[in-house]
């Protein structure tokens, strides 16, 4: 229930109980995010990562009800967000300035019982592509340029009340491209520039089910799963010719992809695959066969490194990996890390024996690496690095600007 600052100081938002903070969003040079607190129910809140700067937006559901915003999603100016507003419902697509005025339900969806749960926001050119939920025509596509009357369904792509149920969705361009169901092939990857008509199945594979959709420049990089090959790496360029599987990297109908993490940094997308000889390791491709390869082996054998926490700030992948006698853990560091790769470093006599946590960094198609003693401190610069705990990284961009942000 914190908000950390560099010095990782917690910050409470008033009141006894949990707060539950959530939902970290930059909007404009502020961190927005929801939290609960007495008197005004679950609010947004915004913080510069101390607690004098820490303060309510504004109770934008006047009174003790709340606004019980998630799924944020940055406007322009504005906040889009799956919430409360007026009577229409706890889930439907509203929009918020900071202000009570300008905070807006865009469409009851789902009116007039029922909510519509709106997620999956992408930018989609000048508007925002989300999924929404009706009883008539189950969970579909719609778009919205943040008024109401530029929020409405783009297609009915499943037609019916079983609806196309995508899971994922990404940005890229004007375009969104979306997974949703297909009648009789299941599972397929779409895109849409926001119309009917601009609306295409780019797949026409038995049980593709595409997941972990990843804009990576002109391109589109997710994980496919086919009888023949398994669930392997693919690619789109928005066009049925060019979308296909990338790699088989484990031969065979056996998955090399559980979870892939997909992550783009310094101009190639990093993710982990098992091709069955080296266990889960960190790969790479440049969106090509030829440029899909494992980068490093930092586990020999078969039981692999787990790489987790793929995370890119500015050019760098940083990422957390199990090697022997050594566990995935978050750290936060200073921010001046070795500058040469392949620096190794030896924990101290004392440490020796102990568990020790490694944070992988990455420049490029080398391995750089820095371990960390289990005290924080990196032996041989008298940096001081922070263990934070076994959380996921929520938003490390902000690292740069000096602030690490948790919930737990």
């Amino acid at each position: 229930e914190y908000v950390c600052a560099a010095a990782c100081a917690p910050v409470r938002v008033a009141g006894s109980a949990s707060s539950n903070p959530a939902e970290f969003t930059i909007v404009g040079n502020e961190l927005w995010f929801s939290a609960s607190s007495n008197g005004v129910g679950n609010e947004l809140f915004t913080t510069d990562g101390t607690a004098a700067n820490t303060s309510l937006v504004a109770n934008l559901a006047p009174g003790s009800s709340s606004l019980r915003a998630v799924a944020l999603q940055v406007f322009g100016s504005q906040l889009l967000f799956r919430g409360s507003v007026g009577n229409a419902g706890l889930s439907e697509p509203c929009i918020t300035d900071g202000t009570i005025a300008n905070t807006l339900l865009l469409n009851d969806i789902a009116s007039p019982v029922g909510d519509s749960s709106p997620g999956l926001f992408a930018n989609l050119g000048n508007d925002v592509f989300f999924r929404a939920r009706t009883n008539s025509a189950g969970r579909e596509p719609y778009v919205t340029g943040g008024t109401p009357g530029t929020t409405m369904m783009i297609a009915d792509v499943v037609p019916g009340a079983t609806g196309s149920n995508s899971d994922w969705s990404t940005s890229r361009g004007a375009d969104v491209f979306f997974d949703g169901a297909a009648p009789v092939v299941g599972k397929q990857l779409f895109v849409t520039d926001g119309t009917a008509a601009g609306t295409q199945q780019l797949t026409a594979v038995s049980q593709l089910t595409p997941r972990e959709l990843t804009t990576y420049g002109n391109l589109v990089v997710f994980s496919g799963d086919t009888n023949a090959t398994g669930r392997e790496p693919w690619r789109s360029d928005g066009t049925p010719a060019g979308t296909f599987e990338l790699l088989d990297i484990r031969s065979g109908g056996a998955n090399s992809i559980a979870n892939g993490q997909f992550t783009v940094a310094g101009g190639l997308c990093y993710f982990t695959a098992d091709d069955g000889a080296h266990g889960l390791e960190l790969w790479v491709t440049d969106g090509t066969a030829a440029g899909t390869q494992m980068i490093v082996d930092l586990r020999p054998g078969a039981s692999g490194s787990s790489p987790a926490q793929l995370t890119a700030i500015g050019n760098v992948l940083y990422f957390t990996a199990s090697e022997p006698n050594r566990r995935h853990c978050c750290w936060h560091d200073s921010g001046r890390g070795p500058s040469s790769r392949h620096s190794q470093q030896q924990p101290a006599a004392s440490d020796r024996g102990r568990q020790q946590s490694v944070f992988h960094r990455l420049d490029g198609p080398e391995q750089a690496s820095v371990r960390l003693r289990w005290n924080g401190t990196w032996d041989g610069r008298g940096d001081q690095y922070r263990f934070v705990g076994c959380f996921g990284l929520q938003r490390p961009d902000l690292h740069a600007g000096g602030l690490v942000l948790l919930a737990r």
